[in-house]
């Protein structure tokens, strides 16, 4: 079962802001795109919109469109409904898989790195209070053990491997008088006591029993 489904300023509910499709539920998918906004620098208009609405100290919402068995009747309705609603959606695309997967030219990449350097995108960064509501807003929300288990078999196999002498050398030599960031600011800070350093080795050994498990 397929979901075409909607996200909403809670504030302007009847407004759709994006138009999507998703395998998982759409509670599920709305904690993706906060993710996605909130806890990465993906800049599109989606992401921009989630942030703003979340440092003003509002909520986003998801509601139910339709629901399609099949991939082709996911993409016919997402792509009705983006149509429908598009004068108010932040989609740069007008649905369906086809346009997926894309890759953009030298010359567009180029062109898109220049409008975000005149817009002052480049290097931006969100105030302490923006960043402590955006926080706020993730906090509670707990994926499914399905979705869990989709996560866990994505990633098999996609350990990082090793880094030589060499590389150390050049991420060493590139990170060099950077400022650290707050995130990592924070993470310098904390202490770990016996307690945390067991509950963080237990839930390691309990996602790799659920990956051998997976791989049955």
């Amino acid at each position: 079962m397929i979901i075409i489904y909607a996200l909403f300023n809670s504030v302007t509910s009847s407004v759709f802001r994006y138009i999507g499709q998703t395998s998982y539920t759409a509670e599920e998918r709305l904690h993706s795109h906060l993710y996605q906004a909130l806890r990465t620098n993906k800049r599109s208009h989606k992401c921009d919109w989630i942030r703003k609405v979340v440092s003003e100290g509002q909520s986003i919402g998801v509601a139910v469109l339709a629901y399609a068995s099949t991939n082709e009747e996911a993409d016919s309705l997402e792509k009705r409904y983006i149509q429908e609603f598009r004068s108010s959606l932040t989609n740069n695309a007008d649905g369906g898989r086809t346009n997926r997967g894309c890759k953009h030219t030298e010359q567009a990449r180029k062109n898109n790195s220049d409008a975000q350097k005149r817009l002052g995108h480049v290097g931006w960064k969100h105030t302490i209070e923006a960043r402590q509501k955006m926080s706020a807003a993730l906090k509670g929300k707990k994926f499914t053990d399905e979705r869990r288990a989709h996560i866990s078999v994505s990633k098999l196999g996609k350990g990082i491997a090793p880094c030589s002498e060499e590389r150390r050398e050049k991420v060493r030599l590139a990170n060099t008088g950077k400022q650290r960031s707050y995130m990592a600011e924070l993470n310098k800070a904390r202490v770990w006591t016996d307690e945390m350093r067991a509950k963080h080795s237990n839930s390691q050994k309990l996602r790799r029993e659920r990956e051998a498990n997976l791989l049955k």
